[in-house]
């Protein structure tokens, strides 16, 4: 059976050109990809997004463009492949997931480190994977739906992939492979007591969400930070959950913001492990002024689904529960 697969064309570097600053995002891609790689998208459709971006221009308009686009067209295709840039698409493909939970929509992301046009590209195989992936899912059990990133011949969870490298091809890893070794099997499993999210309506307020990297010494100028509280803030903290807490300043600083309203979520600096803020007498501070315990969420995840909570007003709670396989 051929499937009807819809490729979302946003931009990126797979579809870029050479321009006199440098690479650009350009129009075109189905003629571009049936001229490099005849027969590649086997009937798949593609639809261009303007203006065409680079993903580093890219944030939650876009993410929930998307998400909307895919739910006004999934009556119409099998399965969707998102196109775009590589700087921010586990930004979007976390977003995607929690979107689109529950929904039960095939969604592969991808997009290459090298420009299609250019010697050496890895749009093409990626594109292929990408395909290949989303076709085998619309052709699987519904349990097996999701999201999912599709680069370098790895097909990794859309909520816990993260970009390493900056050139490397293999750039997009899976982040609890990397904790544990094992990929975490994709899952569409529906947000708390939810079949699915409602869509984020393209006239919704757009809430602020920000992010602090706890350093050595910020309780120094703690105090200049956030004039104006965030709606949201991923707080990116040492190791398990500690930061120097024994600063009065950083202390002063999360419960003013808990003070005035701003919702916030703690996950880790490093690559491995999980925030458990009762493992140290240097995390308790957190709980104590909060702070959500993210988990195993990645900066990635934490941030796109507080996003999506504050969009849509859900309560707190739900941060601090496992959505789609990201904690």
């Amino acid at each position: 059976m051929t499937r009807r697969i819809c490729i979302l064309y946003t931009g990126g570097t797979i579809g870029m050109e050479q321009g006199e600053r440098g690479w650009r995002p350009a129009p075109s891609f189905a003629a571009l990809t049936d001229r490099l790689h005849p027969g590649l998208r086997n009937g798949a459709e593609v639809r261009e997004y303007s203006p065409l971006l680079d993903s580093a221009n890219a944030g939650p308009e876009v993410w929930y463009r998307l998400g909307r686009d895919i739910r006004a067209l999934a009556a119409d295709y099998d399965g969707f492949v998102v196109i775009y840039g590589t700087d921010t698409l586990c930004y979007v493909a976390a977003s995607l997931s929690f979107q689109l939970a529950g929904t039960g929509i095939p969604v592969a992301v991808t997009g290459a480190m090298v420009p299609m046009v250019a010697e050496g590209s890895d749009g093409g195989a990626n594109l292929g994977l990408a395909l290949k992936t989303v076709t085998a899912m619309a052709d699987g059990p519904a349990a097996q739906h999701g999201v999912s990133v599709c680069f370098n011949g790895r097909v990794i969870h859309g909520a816990r992939a993260r970009k390493l490298m900056a050139h490397d091809m293999d750039a997009m890893r899976d982040a609890a492979a990397l904790l544990d070794g094992q990929p975490r099997p994709q899952t569409a499993v529906a947000a708390p007591g939810r079949a699915s999210l409602p869509a984020v309506a393209e006239t919704a307020p757009v809430p602020t969400v920000a992010l602090l990297t706890l350093h050595p010494g910020i309780g120094l100028h703690a105090d200049s930070l956030f004039a104006v509280p965030p709606q949201g803030l991923i707080v990116e903290c040492f190791g398990s959950g500690t930061g120097p807490t024994a600063d009065a300043g950083l202390v002063r600083l999360l419960h003013r913001l808990r003070d005035g309203g701003t919702v916030m979520v703690a996950v880790s600096q490093c690559l491995h492990g999980a925030i458990a803020f009762d493992t140290y007498e240097a995390g308790a501070a957190f709980a104590d002024a909060g702070v959500i315990a993210g988990g195993h969420m990645t900066r990635e995840a934490a941030l796109t689904k507080l996003h999506l909570a504050l969009s849509l007003g859900l309560g707190r709670d739900v941060l601090a529960e496992d959505w789609v396989g990201e904690m």
